[in-house]
Parts: structure tokens; sequence; C-alpha cells
């Protein structure tokens, strides 16, 4: 379902102009830009576990420290990661 939502998401998302015609008879074609993967995910399945329990600053902290270790253990060049609640 996510990727399906993704790809309604491209369909009907505003298209660029098209490019203007220029003037040089031969143009340097610009190499196509790499299409980035779009990985769908829950919070959960980020941090393993399904809840937090905070009583203090530390724990905060502590959490948030561990879902940016795990937010880098995972990412990669050319990922983009869509994060679900």
């Amino acid at each position: 379902l996510f990727k399906e939502m993704h790809e309604l998401d491209e369909k009907y998302a505003p298209k660029s102009e098209p490019p203007q015609p220029t003037t040089n008879p031969n143009p340097t074609p610009k190499p196509p830009e790499p299409k980035k993967e779009v990985v769908n995910t829950f919070l959960k399945h980020v941090v393993h576990t399904t809840s937090w329990h905070i009583e203090s600053e530390a724990d905060i902290d502590k959490y948030c420290e561990q879902l940016k270790r795990q937010l880098k253990e995972n990412m990669r060049e050319g990922l983009i990661y869509n994060i679900k609640f």
C-alpha cells in the first residue's frame, strides 16, 4: 500500500515546465539524475521496539540517540526513508 501511495504521489505531482529552446545548435545533453529508492517503513521497525518509557530528560536523550544511531546505520546514498508513526 505504501508503494502504491508513493506512485500516486508521483503521478499527481505538478510537472515541471518543458525546457525553453536554446540558441546553441549542439547542446550537450545532461546525464540523467539517478532515481532515488524510496523505503516506506514504520518507526517501530527502525528502533525495534513498540514503546518508550520516559521519566526524565536523560531518557529522552537516550531514545533520541538510539533513533539517530539506527537511522545512520541504515542510510545509504540514493535512499529516501518515509517513516510512518
